[in-house]
């Protein structure tokens, strides 16, 4: 018994699959700020001005 595919890899869905590929390695690469960090930040920030 063999494998038959049932669709085909064109060019258009070899590129998209190539662009989503090198965006997500760009989005692994990145340094992203977990979103608690950013509001403590914030908050520190808030109640230094307010103190001022």
């Amino acid at each position: 018994m063999s494998f038959n595919l049932k669709y085909i890899i064109t060019e258009k869905i070899l590129s998209n699959l190539t662009a989503i590929a090198a965006a997500r390695e760009v989005i692994e690469q990145a340094h992203l700020v977990p979103k608690w960090k950013l509001r403590r930040q914030a908050l520190l920030r808030n109640t230094h001005l307010k103190m001022l």
